[in-house]
């Protein structure tokens, strides 16, 4: 079996929806799709509304959007790839996880 197409992703972006981002979700797709990225995960600290619609818009840049979440658990932070919904921030690691 062969491997599948390899893909360059950025696994950790911030948006102005972070309060640790000032980018606009516009401007950080022109900047992947400007670099050669084949897709982004917007992960804003514990918002989802960012990510969701940056995976909407990133087809019209040519990317593939990939919603995610950097959470706040009670231990540390927790990135959440692929995910649609915000989990509870503030709980342990394990039961965000599961």
């Amino acid at each position: 079996m062969s491997p599948g197409p390899t893909l360059v992703v950025d696994l950790h972006v911030h948006s102005e929806g972070s309060y640790d981002g000032r980018a606009p979700i516009e401007v950080l797709l022109e900047q992947a799709q400007a670099i050669g990225l084949d897709a982004i995960v917007v992960t804003d600290h514990d918002t989802i509304s960012q990510p969701l619609r940056a995976a909407v818009l990133a087809p019209a840049y040519d990317l593939i959007g990939i919603p995610g979440v950097e959470l706040s658990t009670a231990h540390d932070h927790l990135l959440a790839i692929g995910v649609e919904e915000l989990p509870p921030p503030g709980e342990p690691l394990g039961e965000t996880i599961a």
